[in-house]
């Protein structure tokens, strides 16, 4: 009787060690899962500071840009600039879209054939003119503690 709950105690032990070995050896840190990385930034080339500027995040391309954003802010400009920052995020791709809401309705406003009448803006600013860019087009890649960006209003 000893001997078995030595036994099964030994087993324990092993497999403990094996669980803990195996966790620790994956090759990914605390620090690559944690969410301690933030994106921070502006949005310039705003026609006035009337209204307010929307600013969102997506970490994938479905949903880009749309209604799947992980994070939206909600900026009420006092000048011809708005500033955001996303903290607390984990490492990865990520892409924004934002946009001035001139006359505070909560939407891009456009005119009668689908083209905004409001400005609008991408991060890496690529040429939005047959429609918005891909999620490719606009990725940010989030590995260093904080990156900057700064996207450019069109009209």
């Amino acid at each position: 009787m000893v001997r078995s709950l030595f036994s099964l105690t030994l087993l324990q032990v092993i497999a403990f060690v094996s669980a803990a070995s195996a966790l620790c050896c994956t090759g990914t840190t605390d620090s690559d899962m944690s969410a301690s990385h933030a994106i921070s930034g502006s949005v310039t080339n705003l026609r006035n500071a009337r209204g307010t500027c929307y600013v969102s995040l997506y970490n994938r391309k479905e949903g880009f840009p749309g209604k799947k954003s992980i994070a939206t802010q909600k900026v009420q400009l006092t000048a011809k600039e708005c500033v955001f920052i996303f903290e607390k995020l984990p490492k990865g791709d990520y892409a924004i879209a934002a946009y001035h809401d001139e006359n505070n309705n909560g939407r891009l406003d456009t005119n009668f054939i689908g083209i905004p009448t409001e400005g609008f803006a991408f991060s890496n600013n690529p040429s939005a003119t047959m429609g918005p860019p891909s999620f490719a087009e606009a990725k940010v890649v989030v590995h260093s503690s904080r990156v900057k960006v700064q996207l450019t209003m069109k009209y």
